[in-house]
């Protein structure tokens, strides 16, 4: 082995597309986390808990992998192009996700949510009907007593709206 191919197998390769995104993700959250501290309201939280804990969070996760794709870290590479494809269930999950969003305002959260929620599990293979039924009806519970209590933001009733 000559010096030459010891320097080219050492070295790591950093995909600068790769990297330019983490930057500008981290930028971007970094600068939505210090956005969020100048805004407030007369809300018990201050109304800019959450949004700083969502980009921080996007912040500290786009550094780390940004830190470890400079240090020639990267991910499962075992695949080529060409061996990747498309199937069915995240193309799924995104339509679904999609008519939830669209819906919401019209139908509203309480019979969207759980749908949604058994919906998706079911498509990553969750078979059994009580399963299915508790933890949907009790996320989509518990997701609406946190936002309505906490964030003070409850999310959009519907068709509920007289009954909430």
């Amino acid at each position: 082995m000559t010096p030459s191919d010891q320097t080219k197998r050492s070295t790591p390769k950093v995909d600068l597309t790769d990297v330019t995104t983490l930057g500008v993700l981290a930028a971007l959250s970094a600068i939505a986390f210090f956005m969020a501290g100048q805004y407030g309201d007369d809300t018990p939280s201050g109304g800019n808990v959450f949004p700083q804990l969502a980009s921080g969070v996007v912040c500290v996760t786009a550094c780390v992998s940004l830190i470890q794709r400079l240090r020639g870290k990267s991910p499962n590479t075992s695949a080529s192009d060409e061996d990747i494809k498309i199937t069915w269930k995240p193309v799924s999950v995104a339509l679904l996700t999609f008519g939830f969003l669209v819906l919401l305002p019209i139908i509203g959260y309480p019979l969207l949510a759980p749908l949604w929620l058994a919906a998706v599990m079911w498509i990553f293979g969750m078979r059994s009907v009580w399963i299915l039924g508790f933890v949907s009806i009790g996320l989509s519970a518990l997701a609406w007593i946190l936002l309505s209590r906490l964030a003070f933001a409850p999310p959009p009733a519907g068709l509920f709206e007289r009954f909430l």
